[in-house]
């Protein structure tokens, strides 16, 4: 009989031990895998969670209590900033000029930058905000290239971009279409021009898992001058899981309560592919027709528990 009830309290103690242990590693990186080639130089972001659960343990001596959380089948993604895709070292951008400001004065020649592009004012100007085609603010290249203007008048050696093409003028010109003629002002030039607004810009990729098959939905940030991206890549590792080169506008409004909602056109993208296995690391890169391609932050789907809560994802502001 005392063996019996010996038997009987340790293996009330071992399963008092079992039910008040802590919740095992969290899935997202407890195996220790990272993403593979390219993918490896990006931050890591986990999937959301539900708002969490307490636990309360009250098996003497093992009482004790935490909080976890769920892991959802939605992950939501980011493009990096320009400044954590340069720190990525997968690309070098130019510098920008200093952000525009509403209530400033520029006069011409002065050089903001505005929504992912840098301008150039044409005149004196103030409170008019970059982005119109015929309005006090043209677009210019960060290193001081502008494309090619008609009623702008080029000194010697000034550079201008046109029809792809950086060319220089050999003499003062105005008018003259850089190209028009072998014998003409202008002399095209090897330097191959990058403007800001063909830049991929920044955007978010929700992944919604279901039962292996995984729909995409992204949206790019507004735009300065809106015009569509040229593909879409899903990929793990180097290696691309599912691509588009479809995309739609959107036109978004926002409530006043909405503080990170940013009205204007959108761009958008769906789709879907299947899952092979829930070790895969996604990573979104949105690509412009020269084959430059903004990544986003990396994720997988993690069943199981976490101790971190992730319950909302932002839209990133511009």
């Amino acid at each position: 009989m005392q063996r019996l009830a010996l038997a009987l309290i340790a293996t009330f103690a071992s399963t008092a031990a079992l039910a008040c242990t802590p919740p095992l590693p969290d899935y997202f990186t407890f195996d220790g895998t990272r993403p593979t080639g390219q993918s490896a130089k990006l931050p890591l972001i986990p999937p959301l969670t539900d708002g969490g659960h307490d636990y309360v343990c009250n098996m003497y001596p093992y009482g004790g209590g935490w909080h976890y959380f769920n892991y959802l089948n939605t992950a939501i993604v980011h493009g990096l900033t320009d400044s954590e895709w340069q720190a990525t070292g997968l690309v070098t951008l130019p510098p920008q000029a200093p952000a525009w400001q509403a209530g400033s004065v520029y006069n011409k020649g002065d050089r903001v930058s505005h929504l992912g592009a840098d301008y150039e004012a044409r005149w004196w100007t103030q409170n008019e905000a970059p982005g119109s085609a015929w309005g006090a603010w043209q677009p210019v290249d960060p290193n001081g290239l502008s494309p090619w203007s008609a009623g702008r008048t080029y000194a010697s050696d000034e550079k201008a971009v046109h029809a792809g093409a950086v060319w220089r003028a050999k003499w003062p010109v105005q008018g003259e279409v850089p190209g028009a003629s072998e014998w003409g002002a202008w002399a095209r030039t090897d330097e191959a021009p990058l403007l800001s607004e063909h830049i991929p810009p920044r955007f978010s990729v929700s992944y919604t898992n279901n039962d292996g098959v995984v729909s995409v939905s992204m949206s790019s940030v507004l735009l300065a001058q809106p015009a569509a991206p040229a593909r879409l890549e899903v990929r793990d590792g180097d290696t691309v899981l599912w691509q588009t080169n479809r995309f739609y506008p959107l036109d978004k409004t926002c409530s006043p309560a909405d503080s990170h909602c940013t009205p204007g056109v959108y761009t958008r993208a769906d789709g879907s592919f299947v899952l092979t296995n829930l070790k895969q690391w996604l990573s979104a890169w949105l690509c412009n027709g020269a084959n430059e391609c903004r990544p986003s932050q990396a994720t997988r789907f993690a069943p199981g528990i976490t101790m971190t809560g992730h319950t909302s994802e932002p839209f990133p502001k511009p």
